[in-house]
């Protein structure tokens, strides 16, 4: 698995530039802060809707998720409660795909994330809702998002525009949760997970961040 990093629009406030590892999850986890909170739009995160009960919890239509907390301590939490899913069939294909006997992910493994994170607001995001996130927020990058020819190019492309506009950590569907992430989240800004047994995880976007500097 690789991860994935966000950078701010023009105009807006640089993310701080802290990167660290904890070791609570075995699969790809990328969190991103939005380190001032008047980088989250009141009123912008979306309503996203489901014919499929219990799989995706609506978000309410302010930018101050559960109360304004974030991951973490008092002194130190700077990562919003969202966590963020995506598969643009939507809700119901994506319950038809996990029954598969191919498939590379099952309902048991989102749901345990959601179980491990009650406090927490869950969204999958489907097409029409990533589409409206472009439209509204990335204008610029809709006609590139519309032109990819396969689902995994625009699922892989919208991570971190979803991450940039709303902050909260983005798991991959095969990922299964085992703890809580908050603990590990403490005093966070950003945070790259790399599988076990691979590569020192986020060495690969670290060594290209420093030979930026």
């Amino acid at each position: 698995m690789s991860a994935a990093s966000t950078a701010a629009a023009p105009g807006r406030k640089q993310l701080r530039r802290r990167l660290i590892a904890p070791a609570s999850f075995v699969a790809l986890l990328v969190a991103v802060s939005l380190a001032a909170s008047g980088l989250l739009d009141s009123g912008r995160l979306l309503h996203l809707a489901t014919s499929t009960a219990g799989e995706v919890r609506h978000l309410p239509p302010s930018g101050r998720l559960g109360g304004g907390e974030a991951a973490g301590d008092e002194q130190g939490g700077r990562i919003p409660r969202i966590i963020h899913q995506n598969y643009l069939g939507g809700a119901e294909a994506l319950a038809s795909a996990a029954l598969q006997p191919k498939s590379h992910f099952r309902k048991e493994w989102w749901r345990s994330c959601q179980t491990h994170h009650p406090c927490w607001d869950y969204v999958l995001w489907d097409e029409a809702a990533c589409e409206a996130l472009l439209a509204g927020r990335y204008p610029w990058f809709l006609p590139t998002w519309r032109a990819y020819n396969t689902t995994v190019l625009k699922s892989d492309a919208i991570r971190p525009f979803i991450l940039h506009a709303h902050g909260g950590l983005y798991l991959d569907l095969d990922t299964e949760c085992l703890a809580d992430a908050g603990p590990a989240l403490e005093g966070a800004d950003i945070v790259l997970m790399a599988e076990v047994g691979g590569p020192g995880p986020g060495q690969k976007i670290r060594r290209v961040r420093l030979r930026a500097r």
